[in-house]
Order: structure tokens, then sequence, then C-alpha cells
């Protein structure tokens, strides 16, 4: 219902799929991340299933002239389930999952 496609190239706008952590992740985004582009977002494979449970395109919020801002999730939120949900939900909305930190 929210459409999509994969295309075979990197595309000039839109959303890259990435496995949070892993070296293509950072291939990807060190190849690919250019300021000349902010239309074009890094985000967790989850993010699909974060769109479909809202029910629309989840929009990027915490970015800073197409810059991913980095985040931190202080460990006084002492609920490790709490600061583990919050991690996810900045994840699908930072476009920088591998920024977030997460602390035990």
């Amino acid at each position: 219902a929210l459409g999509g496609r994969v295309e075979a190239k990197v595309p000039r706008q839109g959303y890259i799929l990435v496995q949070p952590g892993t070296a293509d992740e950072e291939r990807l985004r060190l190849c690919w991340t250019s300021e000349d582009r902010p239309e074009r977002h890094f985000v967790p494979y989850t993010y699909v299933e974060a769109c479909k449970i809202a029910g629309m395109l989840l929009k990027q919020i915490f970015v800073d002239n197409g810059a991913p801002i980095p985040m931190h999730i202080h460990n006084s939120i002492a609920n490790v389930n709490a600061r583990a949900a919050l991690s996810q939900r900045i994840m699908v909305r930072c476009s920088l999952p591998s920024r977030v930190a997460r602390e035990s």
C-alpha cells in the first residue's frame, strides 16, 4: 500500500535499507553519503515494518542539513526494555542507527 521498489543501483534520492553495524552499512555510507543528496537516506531494514505499522512513510526527523544527528540514550533510563524500544524508534527516524548509543 505504501509502494516502493528495489533498485539495482544506489538511487539519487530515497531510502537505502541497511543492516545496522555491518561492514556493508559502513561502506555504503562512506561511498554514497553526500551533502548534495539530502533526500538519500540510509535506514535500518526495520524501517519498512515501522512504516507499515504507522501506516505511512516515516519522516527522517533527526537530521540537520541532510546529515544525521548523533544520538545518545542516557543510562539514567534504567529500564533496559525502555532503552531498547527508544533506540529502535530513534533508529528508524534519524537514518544513522550506528550512532545511536546503546548502553546496557
